[in-house]
């Protein structure tokens, strides 16, 4: 899992703007993995990611550069999306209402939805 989590969240930076990125430092909290990483051969912090696993095959990750720009993203081998397409997507979080995003497909398999800067958007996910 660490390496899917690496590999994807280098695709995932990269499609948002950053080089390529080393791993810092992994751990699990609970089902998910965790990461921090920094740009290829310096110790500069790039972004950290978490990812977690769901039983429909679906990966969904969360990402934060060094701007502190911060995207969701989702994974599914078995999804064949053209890259580059959009994809209108809902979000549920809890008891909340539902929230809109676009997603946009990065490779075949996995899409990036760009969150707002937005304190409360941020907070309803950390808490969700």
């Amino acid at each position: 899992m660490r390496k899917v989590l690496t590999l994807f969240a280098m695709i995932f930076a990269t499609s948002v703007g950053l080089a390529s990125a080393e791993p810092i430092r992994d751990f699990k909290i609970g089902d998910w993995n965790v990461g921090s990483y920094s740009f290829t051969g310096t110790n500069q912090f790039s972004h950290c990611a978490a990812s977690g696993l769901y039983r429909s095959g679906i990966m969904m990750l969360f990402s934060i550069n060094n701007k502190f720009t911060w995207s969701v993203g989702f994974a599914n081998n078995q999804w064949r999306l053209n890259k580059g397409a959009k994809y209108d997507v809902i979000f549920k979080i809890d008891n909340y209402p539902p929230l809109t995003g676009t997603a946009i497909a990065i490779t075949e398999n996995q899409v990036i939805v760009p969150m707002a800067d937005n304190v409360e958007l941020f907070s309803l996910f950390r808490r969700g």
